[in-house]
């Protein structure tokens, strides 16, 4: 596991120097030209690199080369802001409805990793979604809880969650939702 991570860890820190020269060129790009026939596709080539940037610092963590910086955040603020990347990432095929409070909800986690915890769900759920058509809907709900009841109760559900919910702790390696919550805190993810 650790030769894992420390190959993760080398291949993060040279996909972020990648990123770095890929974002400095948009930057670049948007100072000259400015609104132009281009500038659309410039922005989400920005995008996409930002959100790759944020998967090589989930890798860089995985390794250890970068600490979990736990802070406070509003979690209604941090989905809302990531609501345009999930929704591409959910494709046309998912339909992403999300019900989220206009409550000062704080939770400690890496802003990162919360991003990343989301976004693997909602890729998972995806791509769940092409095989089994009949999920509809993909509901984020954060309320005014402690970091253990909004770990119990951040949803992602759909209606035949019940089908998929044991595929999911078996390919986890854990008997049940508190196994796999056990399996998030010792992974620095909760």
């Amino acid at each position: 596991m650790e030769a894992i991570g420390r190959l993760a860890g080398g291949v993060a820190h040279d996909f972020n120097n990648l990123l770095t020269v890929i974002l400095g060129s948009c930057q670049l790009y948007n100072r000259q030209v400015g609104e132009g026939p281009g500038s659309r596709y410039v922005t989400r080539i920005q995008e996409a690199a930002t959100l790759a940037s944020k998967l090589t610092e989930g890798l860089l963590t995985l390794s250890r080369r970068r600490a979990a910086r736990a802070e406070n955040v509003r979690v209604e603020v941090a989905l809302r802001a990531f609501e345009p990347l999930l929704r591409r990432l959910a494709g046309d095929g998912l339909d992403l409805s999300m019900e989220l409070e206009d409550a000062e909800t704080l939770i400690c986690v890496d802003p990162g990793l919360l991003d990343q915890i989301v976004m693997n769900l909602v890729l998972l759920l995806s791509l769940v979604k092409e095989a089994h058509p009949s999920i509809e809907v993909v509901r984020l709900v954060a309320e005014s809880l402690n970091n253990r009841e909004i770990a119990e109760r951040l949803v992602l559900s759909e209606r035949t969650v019940g089908n998929h919910l044991s595929r999911i702790y078996e390919k986890l390696q854990v008997g049940n939702r508190t196994g796999a919550v056990i399996l998030c805190r010792r992974h620095g993810l909760v």
